[in-house]
């Protein structure tokens, strides 16, 4: 098992260093674990390594033997880069040193040249477009992906999200552009957002830290983070009938995590339920006049929800206040 304190030496190289000082390789290895384990988070090259280091730290305690190793493995790496930070800075002070009592090079020329990418018109105005418009973060990215991947999820944030949402989140997380499984990450994007946008909607507002408009790392957030803002209890609580306790209440909502149940009531508020996936899911959908389609969600059969989770469900669906009473207290 890995050592507990194998960082905590290190750990003010691992504040100050962010994801984009790694090593291409490293980063890559690195992203690719997290959306397997953990899809809904997403390293940026603006995160600190002391972050993604507790995250790993975190994602231990639930992962079995295999990907424990791999976990442990990726701590040790990151380790490693911040020794070497540590190191590489001690020597720079050293010869500093030796270089100051000597009359000897100034800083400008110790540093070595750095390669600049030559960036089209064409591609700088795609970044643009998305809101970055940092030289260095533009290189960063077409050095991982190249232009031609760049054009192609460029095109693909266009077409997933609006504007309100593309321009302040890659603006500020250009790096999310490397993400290795790019275009899974960017389709859980679009879904929290939308689900924030229903939230939003049915509130008069977006609820408290889920404004993506204003902090772009809302949609980085895990969907129990989201459903933690619109807890079922709630409403319950508002749509129970007269006379009714609030345990009572409880109780009922409480059958909405079944999925069966949940099925249920989606069909007396007017849904029509459909299996598929190998009759492992139903689709719930529900049509208005001239066949408009006013809502629909997935229900994954043998699943049993939580009680946050159902109430996204049901806020995404379009399943109002009214429905969801006659459904369960009818």
């Amino acid at each position: 098992m890995l050592r507990g304190c194998l960082c905590m030496g290190r750990i003010p190289e691992l504040r100050s260093m962010k994801a984009s000082s790694l090593k291409p390789e490293l980063y890559n290895e690195i992203s690719e674990f997290f959306s397997s384990v953990k899809p809904d988070f997403a390293i940026s090259g603006r995160m600190s390594l002391y972050t993604i280091y507790n995250r790993l730290k975190g994602a231990k305690e639930r992962l079995r033997a295999k990907r424990l190793k791999r976990a442990e493995e990726l701590i040790r790496a990151i380790c490693a880069a911040a020794e070497a930070a540590r190191d590489l800075r001690a020597g720079r002070m050293a010869g500093a040193e030796r270089n100051g009592k000597r009359g000897g090079f100034t800083k400008k020329n110790r540093d070595q040249p750095t390669l600049t990418l030559h960036i089209s018109m064409e591609i700088e105005a795609k970044f643009a477009q998305l809101g970055i418009t940092d030289r260095k973060a533009m290189e960063r990215v077409l050095s991982f992906i190249g232009e031609e991947e760049f054009s192609k999820r460029h095109a693909s944030v266009l077409s997933e999200l609006p504007e309100r949402a593309y321009r302040p989140f890659f603006s500020s997380m250009p790096d999310f552009l490397t993400t290795p499984r790019f275009y899974e990450a960017l389709s859980s994007i679009a879904q929290k957002m939308r689900i924030i946008d229903r939230l939003a909607e049915k509130r008069g507002g977006a609820p408290i830290g889920l404004d993506y408009t204003r902090d772009p790392q809302a949609l980085l957030l895990t969907m129990q983070h989201i459903s933690a803002a619109a807890k079922l209890d709630k409403v319950i609580g508002e749509i129970r009938p007269a006379g009714m306790g609030m345990e009572e209440a409880r109780r009922f909502g409480e059958l909405l995590t079944d999925p069966e149940m949940l099925r249920s009531v989606l069909e007396r508020a007017g849904f029509a339920s459909l299996s598929f996936s190998g009759a492992n899911s139903y689709a719930c959908i529900r049509k208005g006049r001239g066949g408009a389609l006013e809502g629909i969600t997935i229900i994954d059969k043998g699943v049993r929800y939580s009680p946050a989770t159902v109430s996204i469900m049901l806020s995404q669906a379009g399943v109002t206040r009214k429905d969801l009473k006659e459904g369960l207290f009818a």
